[in-house]
């Protein structure tokens, strides 16, 4: 039998998520922007929740490598020209090779699943553009496929999670440029290659793909100036 004393009530938990949740999409998107510092009191105050539960959202976003630890405080990481070059480097080295050899065997649920992910992103619907973001995410996961289990434990910490803000404050910064419609055409190709299960035609697709993503991404570092802009203290999340 568990002792009680380790049992976390369900509400503490389900506050955590709801305001790590709310949090995580502010640093995603830029409105809390890189170099801010995150006081641990306003943060209580705002979302009236107890220390252990703020310093419980510090913690799990610190974890995705959202938030650094600065001395007492946690931060909102620079955006740098180097760790985005690193980025796209391995996720070249990984992604299009790993899609060739998953596309033969991909059945069709998950190319059909693929093409409504691509309606939602690109259909032009009133959307959010955080709702946009989250769709866009499970299309990278869908183009990688289930058993990228097999390498993430390599790559998540180095890719997936620093690259997700690159991409995110870049299509805010993309709104009225040609930046969407080129990623479109690009994820549209590389669908097409899917449905034709075409190993050299998705390889090709997804090298596109992948440099698209850093086009839009230059677009937050041109925003915030490869973090080099000062720090400034939480006063409210928006």
């Amino acid at each position: 039998m568990r002792d009680s004393r380790w049992l976390v009530p369900a509400d503490s938990l389900l506050a955590v998520d709801r305001v790590a949740d709310e949090v995580r999409q502010a640093v995603l998107a830029g409105r809390l922007e890189p170099g801010v510092t995150l006081a641990h009191r306003a943060i209580g105050e705002q979302y009236r929740i107890t220390s252990e539960i703020v310093q419980a959202v510090l913690s799990r976003l610190e974890n995705e490598q959202l938030l650094v630890r600065r001395d007492h405080s946690f931060v909102v990481p620079p955006l740098r020209r180097d760790e985005l070059d690193r980025l796209i480097q391995v996720w070249h080295a990984v992604a299009p090779d790993h899609s060739a050899r998953l596309c033969t065997g991909l059945p069709r649920s998950a190319i059909d699943k693929i093409s409504g992910l691509l309606g939602a992103i690109y259909g032009g619907g009133a959307v959010s553009d955080d709702e946009k973001f989250r769709q866009a995410q499970r299309l990278q996961a869908a183009w990688l496929g289930p058993d990228t289990r097999s390498w993430e434990p390599r790559t998540r910490l180095m890719v997936w999670q620093p690259m997700r803000r690159y991409i995110r404050i870049g299509m805010a910064c993309s709104r009225g440029l040609k930046e969407p419609r080129r990623s479109a055409s690009g994820a549209l190709t590389l669908f097409d290659a899917f449905s034709r299960r075409s190993p050299s035609a998705v390889r090709a697709a997804m090298s596109v793909y992948i440099d698209q993503l850093e086009t839009v991404s230059e677009l937050a570092l041109a925003k915030f100036d490869d973090g080099t802009r000062p720090q400034r203290r939480l006063r409210i999340v928006v």
